[in-house]
């Protein structure tokens, strides 16, 4: 399978796209939007980790089954943060003293 090379331009592209939502994130992350905060962090995240994918592993011209393969990491990536944040959110809070 014989992808063509990716240019100069898309990797100044996903270079930039990656400043920008840098910025974004500090910019998030100094205004009191309460819990908002961290959903907004993750989106953030979420969209960087595709452009880095997409762009610099190129994930998207690979075979089929290294997509598979990335997506089922990433469903059990997921599912560990979802089983974590759900234990640590049924835990009642301890007194102390």
């Amino acid at each position: 399978m014989s992808s063509p090379p990716s240019t100069l331009r898309s990797h100044w592209g996903a270079l930039i796209a990656l400043f920008i939502l840098l910025v974004a994130t500090a910019a998030f992350a100094l205004l009191p939007l309460g819990a908002f905060n961290t959903v907004v962090a993750l989106g953030i995240s979420l969209l960087k980790m595709l452009i880095v994918m997409v762009y610099f592993m190129r994930i998207r011209e690979s075979h089929p089954f290294v997509r598979v393969v990335a997506m089922i990491g990433f469903i059990w990536l997921a599912m560990l943060v979802g089983f974590s944040l759900t234990d640590y959110l049924a835990r009642l809070p301890v007194a102390v003293g």
